[in-house]
This record gives structure tokens, C-alpha cells and sequence, in this order.
């Protein structure tokens, strides 16, 4: 535990002075947010699409972001240091997940609330628990972007085939979130069960396949 942290906060102290991957990450995240409202308006067809955009959104910011944080390690040439380092291959991938994790999660706490106000959600239902849901589909998101970042880093197409290799993935995590969250948003949050345990049980699939191939993915 203590090496992931120690993964963590070295990440975290290259954002905070950089700041590349949460400015990008967010400058992408309000333009779209905005360009979705002045084109669909205040409707309820647009109130219906909402979550569905809103997750459209965090997809995309996270595949400019997350890369990020593996390639920076191949530009800086420092991969062999970290793997020389008296910390395992699977620490190294936790700690770069729960840093990715952490930028989407501020990139959420300002994009859902801008939704509710650009789509005009009557909110019959518990925000904080859409949060949550939300927050719980981002996190298996992160942990399959960050595995397939990882094992693409060294090939030279790898803008290219991340997203080629991701979009199936995500297929029954994006139909999970985005139903959770339009349930729980209209009020019907007790419906979400199966949804919810589908987001579990994806999210801790990849994490799984994540810690046991760190190994392979993250050899220079």
C-alpha cells in the first residue's frame, strides 16, 4: 500500500506541475458540455440524453488523459527507473490508476453539475448517489484505459488503436452506467440494482486482469 501511495503522490506532484492531462482533460470537457446545450437546448428529449452525453464526455476526456500519465514515463525515459525501484509492477499500475481516477473525478465534480444546468434536469432523484454511480462507471473506465495505455505504450500507433481496442470494452460498462444513472437521476434508484452490481463486477474484473498482467505491460 505504501508503494502505491508513493506512486500517487510522485504522479500527482508531475499534474500539479504540469497541470497537462487536467487541463486538457477539462478545457475538452466544457467546450463539448457546451456545444451539446446551445445545440440541443433546453428539451426533454435533451434532459433524456443527458447521461449519455455526460458519459460520452468523461470517455473521451479520459482518453486524452489517461494516456498521459504512461506516456510521460517513455518521453521522460524514466520507466526503467521505476521498475528498477524496490516497487512491484502491480503498485506502479495502482498508483497510476488512482491518479487518473482522482483528475476524472474533478473533471466530474465540475461537468455534473454544468449538465443539470445546461440540460435543465428537474432532479426528482438523489444527485449524490447519481455521483456516485457515475463515479463507480469512471472507475472501471480508468482501470481498462489505464491497462490497454500501458501495454500500447510502445508501439507507434498507439493513439490510434487505444480508442479501436477500448470501445468494445466499454460497451456493457457505458450501457450500465449510463442506465444507472438515468434511473437514479429520475428517482428510481431501488431499479438500478442490476446495473449497479454489473458496474462491480466490471470494475473488478479489469482491476484483476490489470494487477496480474502489470507485469508484462509496463517492461520497457
Amino acid at each position: 500500500m505504501n508503494a502505491v501511495l508513493v506512486i500517487l503522490r510522485k504522479e500527482m506532484r508531475v499534474e500539479l506541475r504540469t497541470r497537462e492531462a487536467l487541463h486538457l482533460m477539462a478545457l475538452f470537457g466544457l467546450l463539448t458540455a457546451a456545444l451539446f446545450s446551445a445545440t440541443l437546448g433546453l428539451s426533454p428529449a435533451a434532459a433524456q440524453a443527458g447521461p449519455g452525453l455526460l458519459w460520452l464526455v468523461m470517455v473521451f476526456a479520459a482518453l486524452l488523459g489517461v494516456p498521459r500519465s504512461f506516456l510521460r514515463e517513455r518521453e521522460d525515459e524514466t520507466l526503467g527507473g521505476l521498475r528498477g525501484a524496490p516497487i512491484g509492477p502491480g503498485a506502479i499500475m495502482a498508483g497510476k490508476v488512482l491518479h487518473n481516477l482522482l483528475l476524472l473525478t474533478l473533471l466530474e465534480a465540475v461537468l455534473f453539475p454544468l449538465f443539470a444546468v445546461f440540460f435543465g434536469y428537474p432532479y426528482p432523484g438523489d444527485p449524490l448517489l447519481a455521483f456516485g454511480v457515475l463515479l463507480l462507471g469512471m472507475a472501471g473506465l480508468v482501470v481498462a484505459a489505464s491497462a490497454l495505455s500501458a501495454l500500447l505504450l510502445h508501439t507507434r500507433t498507439r493513439e490510434m488503436l487505444l480508442p479501436v481496442l477500448l470501445a468494445p470494452l466499454l460497451l456493457p460498462l457505458a450501457f450500465a452506467s449510463v442506465g444507472a444513472l438515468r434511473k437514479v437521476l429520475q428517482g428510481y434508484a431501488a431499479d438500478a440494482g442490476r446495473e449497479v452490481l454489473l458496474l462491480l463486477v466490471y470494475t473488478g474484473t479489469m482491476t484483476i486482469l490489470a494487477w496480474l498482467t502489470a507485469e508484462y505491460v509496463l517492461e520497457e
